[in-house]
């Protein structure tokens, strides 16, 4: 059965708010040094980008605040390229991006209904 849009904004969420745990009270060098830490933010970050491509395109045109392409492109650099992320944007994107970003699924999903199909349908499952 797909999952519908509440679904993967949840994901966001939770993702949004574990890298907002794990960074929190850390220096940049302490995460540098750590990299349990930047494993579990940097697959938080692939989360957030894997839930965010999924969101159907009506819901996601009903919050065009939000960076959906910029989330999912990232997301792909972790995958495809992790080798070649440095360490200062990750910091930057879970210390400075996150955060504001992790108000914003629960604002669409209250747009959405909470239950609008990923398939791009617009329509409940």
């Amino acid at each position: 059965m797909p999952r519908d849009d509440a679904a993967w904004l949840a994901d966001m969420l939770t993702a949004c708010r574990k890298v907002a745990r794990y960074v929190a009270g850390r220096s940049f060098e302490q995460f540098t040094l750590d990299e349990r830490t930047q494993d579990a933010v940097f697959r938080s970050l692939e989360i957030i980008g894997e839930a965010a491509g999924n969101v159907s395109e009506v819901t996601q045109n009903e919050c065009p605040d939000m960076p959906w392409a910029r989330i999912v492109s990232f997301r792909n650099r972790l995958v495809h390229g992790h080798f070649e992320i440095s360490l200062d944007i990750v910091w930057q994107i879970a210390t400075t991006e996150v955060e504001p970003l992790a108000h914003r699924p629960s604002q669409v999903v209250s747009l959405s209904g909470g239950n609008r199909a990923s398939d791009g349908s617009g329509r409940p499952d």
